[in-house]
């Protein structure tokens, strides 16, 4: 009798990983491409939330001033993503991916 070989095994890690965290309370969002939400809602001061996905992720913070995000363990500035101090940004976008977009 064969056996599968343990599920772990199989999985592969997520190529991304994304974490924030609020020294303030802050509206985060970050969804998949396929839509799938990953957070959505008001996160307390403290809160530290990490994410890992092989697609795409829309990430939207709302109180940005007091967000710290990083992306692939690389520090990321929300500055250019900032309005009115709501930051929205994509990350992980693929070139074809890119490409699709138009």
């Amino acid at each position: 009798m064969e056996t599968a070989p343990p599920a772990a095994a199989e999985a592969a890690p997520a190529k991304h990983s994304l974490r924030i965290h609020l020294d303030a309370e802050s509206w985060v969002e970050v969804t998949r491409a396929d839509g799938t939400r990953l957070e959505y809602g008001l996160l307390p001061a403290g809160s530290d939330r990490e994410f890992h996905s092989d697609e795409p992720l829309e990430v939207r913070i709302g109180n940005a001033d007091a967000a710290s995000v990083e992306a692939d363990g690389k520090p990321l500035d929300l500055a250019p993503y900032r309005h009115a101090n709501v930051a929205h940004l994509q990350l992980f976008k693929t070139s074809a991916a890119a490409a699709a977009d138009g």
